[in-house]
This record gives structure tokens, sequence and C-alpha cells, in this order.
């Protein structure tokens, strides 16, 4: 569990939540802004710094660490914003002519995603170093009735997404659909002609257990261009493309 200070910190500059001093008093100041940080991640409102509260907020903050450390940033992933962490954040404003103030608000979260995103979306995979999925789990389902079941490769960014997903709810993650050869996909009920399954850059996923809006939700916090659900041809799935 973080310190009343740490998590202060935390919530001053991850999109500006808490507005008073890091002084490791809770007063109105840090219950308001732990109030606006759980209706950000959907918990319940009850302005308690709990253990839920305080997994999110590590989670996020790791997240946003990573992302800073993909921008040639060379930080901890600790889950804590110190002096490191705000230097950084200030740099990687000043290189995109963002304002400096050191908080990672939606502005900068969006350039540190984008930057992220277009020099790793479509690398290839270094299956290797993957720990909870095979490639053979992305495989299209034609069986083998048009493609060789891999008409593309996958993109690193979209599993690097789904190894944190699995990393972050703590549960097994179900691949319902990962690559699809072009006349697959228009056999697949609802799909696009122009679905990013057949570019390695999306999956549908289904962990059990888990809303599926919460899904959606750490999905697009972990840089997903797009996530969805709810339609016919989805079932219980989440669909997340990068």
């Amino acid at each position: 569990m973080l310190s009343i200070k740490n998590y202060q910190s935390n919530l001053k500059y991850y999109y500006g939540f808490y507005t008073g001093s890091v002084d490791g008093k809770v007063g109105s100041k840090t219950t308001s802004a732990v109030k606006s940080y759980q209706k950000f991640k959907g918990l319940t409102q009850d302005g308690i710094y709990g253990s839920k509260t305080d997994s999110a907020l590590i989670s996020d903050i790791k997240n946003l660490q990573t992302l800073l450390n993909k921008n040639r940033a060379k930080l901890t992933v600790d889950g804590i914003i110190g002096n490191a962490t705000v230097s950084a954040i200030k740099s990687f404003q000043k290189k995109k002519g963002l304002s400096q103030d050191g908080i990672a608000g939606s502005n900068t979260i969006k350039a540190l995603k984008n930057t992220s995103s277009s020099s790793s979306s479509s690398s290839k995979v270094n299956w290797d170093k993957v720990k909870y999925f095979k490639k053979s789990e992305f495989k299209c389902q034609c069986g083998g009735k048009y493609c060789n079941g891999y008409p593309a490769e996958m993109s690193s960014k979209l599993i690097d997404i789904l190894e944190e997903l699995r990393e972050y709810f703590g549960k097994p993650i179900t691949i319902t659909s990962g690559l699809r050869c072009k006349k697959h996909n228009a056999e697949v009920s609802g799909s696009s002609s122009t679905s990013k399954h057949m570019e390695g850059k999306a999956a549908d996923i289904y962990i059990s257990g888990i809303d599926k809006a919460k899904i959606k939700s750490k999905a697009y916090s972990l840089g997903a261009a797009y996530s969805y659900y709810g339609t016919a041809n989805m079932g219980n799935a989440v669909h997340i493309n990068v």
C-alpha cells in the first residue's frame, strides 16, 4: 500500500486529480482527489484509499512510467511518481510542445501513446519473451482452407497490451479471434472489410468473471486505439485493436 505522500504525489501528477500540497495529511482535497480517481476508474467512490484504489493507481503509474521509458526516459517502473518521473514528464512535454507542468494529463498521455504506437504497433513479436500467450492462439480460424494460419505478423504493441491485461486482472485470457486472412474475415458475421484482424493488430478476448467495461477501459489506458463489446457477433468477448 502506498504511503499518503506517495499517493498524493501520484494523484497530483497523474491527470491532476490532487491540487493540494504533498504533505502526508488526509484532508478534504485528498479525499476529493481519491473520489475523482475512483470515478475515473469505475471504482466505488467512497474517498477511502483502500486496496483496490491502491492497486489501480500503482498499475496506472507503472503504465505511465513504461510509456515514458519507451520515449527514452530511464525510470524505475515502481508505480510512484517522484522527482525523476516528474522530470521525465516535463522533458517529454517540452519535446512535444506541450505545457511543461509535469502533470501527465490527457494531452500528454495521448502524445505518449501515439509516439509509442507509431514506433511499435507493427514491429515483430519475439514469442520467446511472451509470458502468457503462444503464437498458435492467434492463428487464423479458417482451418487451412484459405491460408497457412498466419497471413500477417502479430503486432508487438497488441501483444504487450494483452500481456499487461493478463497481469492486471490476474486471470487467463482466451483469444476468441486473432489473425484472419481476407477470405475468412469476409465470412465472419459483422466483420469490417478493413478489419485490423487481417493486419495482426486486433484480437477479440474473453476474461472469465471480469466486467467487459473494465477490460475496455483498461485496454484504452494501456494504449489501445479502439475497443468495443456488446455487438451481436461479439458474444462475451471484447475487441481490442492498435
